[in-house]
């Protein structure tokens, strides 16, 4: 009951909050895409109560995402601005891009034993796994030196910045073409030092971004708003890019064309929505981008089993066991996909021009805070805390039933207590 009321409570707040940042909230008439944000959580949460709907979640979150990214198409096609072709090239790429991520792995319970792309690259040991790690790691880059391009003007330290992930990029490319091209293996001492050399580049890349970029910027500029929205846009390029080269540091090399398509993706998302004339409103492109890191989730293999955690990855760049670090290392293989669509929500909060009052260069800094990072930063937290009550009640639901009933349903569902309701009446009578 109290989690039930604190996420009440949150969500009235939110709402509160969408309401200053957004005026005419109350007597907006909502679009088709916005009325669809909310229906896709409703469906996830009553898809809960059925066991063979948990079981086969993954083809949930494609369908719904797929529905929604094809809704912004039909409503670009009706757009009659000039960047509507652009914006149709984008969504087509968002499209094309998903279709490929769900017929990458056929995951789930019933229908593992159909073929997939992995399936395929993986039987026969196919040379293009290699191949497609070299094109996931170019592209990278290429997006990469790309997303930086637009700061060229600020200064020397992006340029800086440009050049430490390409030197990273080319490290990871090195990694793959010596020690998993060539079947040399991962586990010799120099493979673990190449990883561990990996490591700092990225850390240090990361770190000195956040820390240099604030002091740079505002010599650059004296304009509050721009500082802040340039800051945030190194640091969320940072994140992303970053993120992504670890990846294709810790993943399977099979998995390694996913997660660049899933980049791309995201940068779509987010060029589309930060486009002149685009109306999609910020908390549409924030709740769009953590479907497509839930969707790429299970496009990395990942299902609603223990099973399907790679063990293995863990121990990459680890010389001594240790169980903390590789605990790390197993959180960070595991979410990969929705954590890299949070760290690319500070890009995205960045890139977002339509909202009027970051105009106004008389607003007190706690107000400014509070629609640049606050409002953005609360929509996914809103989004999981209504996953996570639905989940504990359905959970809690299912525990106190009779010992016969569970007896039942764990013969019938990998997660003994998200059953069907039909078939366990069914069978009790």
């Amino acid at each position: 009951m109290t989690l039930l009321l604190s996420c009440v409570m949150f969500l009235g707040l939110l709402f509160k909050l969408g309401q200053e940042i957004y005026p005419n909230l109350l007597t907006h008439k909502f679009q088709l895409s916005e009325a669809l944000v909310g229906v896709i959580i409703v469906i996830i949460v009553l898809s809960m109560g059925s066991s063979s709907l948990v079981e086969e979640e993954q083809y949930l979150w494609h369908f719904m995402t797929s529905t929604f990214f094809l809704v912004l198409l039909h409503k670009t096609i009706k757009s009659t601005t000039g960047n509507c072709s652009c914006q149709l090239f984008l969504i087509a790429v968002i499209l094309v891009s998903g279709r490929i991520l769900k017929g990458w792995h056929q995951g789930g319970v019933n229908w593992t034993h159909l073929p997939d792309i992995a399936k395929s690259l993986e039987s026969s040991r196919s040379p293009y796994i290699n191949f497609l790690q070299i094109i996931s790691i170019l592209l990278v880059i290429s997006l990469c030196l790309y997303t930086l391009s637009s700061l060229w003007s600020r200064g020397n330290i992006v340029i800086l910045i440009g050049l430490s992930y390409l030197c990273t990029g080319l490290l990871v490319l090195q990694y793959v073409l010596k020690y998993q091209g060539n079947g040399a293996g991962t586990s010799n001492n120099d493979a673990v030092l190449a990883v561990q050399v990996i490591y700092g580049f990225i850390i240090t890349s990361v770190t000195v971004t956040i820390i240099a970029s604030p002091w740079f910027m505002s010599l650059q500029s004296k304009d509050l708003v721009l500082v802040i929205k340039d800051c945030l846009y190194l640091s969320g390029t940072t994140y992303m890019f970053g993120w992504c080269l670890l990846q294709l540091l810790l993943q399977q090399p099979v998995n390694s064309m996913v997660m660049s398509l899933l980049l791309v993706q995201i940068i779509a998302t987010i060029y589309y929505a930060s486009r002149d004339g685009s109306d999609v409103k910020q908390w549409v492109e924030i709740a769009a981008i953590y479907y497509l890191g839930m969707a790429g989730h299970f496009s990395l293999g990942n299902t609603n089993t223990l099973a399907t955690i790679d063990v293995a990855g863990a121990f990459i760049g680890i010389s001594s066991h240790s169980t903390v670090r590789s605990g790390v290392l197993m959180f960070v293989i595991t979410y990969a996909s929705p954590m890299l669509a949070l760290l690319s929500m500070v890009m995205s909060i960045s890139v977002k021009e339509n909202n009027t009052i970051l105009k106004i260069h008389e607003v007190k800094m706690g107000q400014l805070l509070k629609i640049i990072l606050g409002f953005p930063c609360l929509v996914p937290l809103g989004l999981n805390s209504v996953l996570l009550v639905a989940y504990t009640i359905i959970l809690l639901g299912r525990s106190s039933l009779p010992a016969r009933v569970c007896d039942i349903t764990s013969k019938k569902a990998s997660f003994p207590f998200l059953v069907d309701w039909k078939s366990t009446s069914t069978e009790l009578q």
